[in-house]
């Protein structure tokens, strides 16, 4: 009779326990309809959404005066501070370079196309249709060729590896 009683008290002991447990779960249940949906957790979805929209941000051009082209020459890290080389007066100044070849290494169409240049040197420019490269006039972009204009005519640059 005694050992029923146990059972008794644990059957009750154990119905209690899991009212606790299903009411316990109720409340979460609930008090995720009153919760934001996304709780400082990141989905998959935003961060890829924002993503691309940094990347369109990055291709977008907009002209904002003359494009920065680099035509400097390289200074020794080895020559004195104090030394500055300079001209000898009378000294006539050195003729004209002769125009040098210039490659299409590649181009990006979206709204506003560019091609990118190569020179002879290696020195590289991005530029749009309208832009000048070695007094050059870059006339027409496409998909896989660059039309551009000088004095003598125009040139086709299609891409290709050196």
């Amino acid at each position: 009779m005694q050992q029923k009683k146990y059972i008794r008290y644990a059957a009750v002991a154990l119905m209690v326990v899991l009212f606790l447990l299903s009411f316990m779960n109720v409340v979460d249940i609930i008090a995720s309809f009153f919760e934001p949906p996304d709780r400082g957790a990141y989905q998959d979805k935003d961060i890829t959404l924002k993503e691309f929209e940094l990347v369109n941000k990055a291709l977008e051009i907009k002209a904002q005066g003359k494009d920065f082209i680099y035509e400097g020459t390289f200074d020794s890290p080895f020559r004195k501070l104090s030394f500055v080389p300079r001209r000898r007066a009378g000294s006539t100044p050195k003729k004209q370079k002769p125009v040098k070849n210039l490659f299409l290494k590649g181009t990006l169409i979206k709204e506003n196309a560019l091609a990118i240049l190569e020179d002879e040197d290696g020195k590289t420019y991005i530029c749009k249709q309208g832009d000048y490269v070695h007094n050059r006039l870059v006339a027409k972009i496409t998909e896989d060729e660059v039309t551009i204009t000088d004095a003598g005519g125009s040139t086709v640059l299609k891409v290709k590896e050196r």
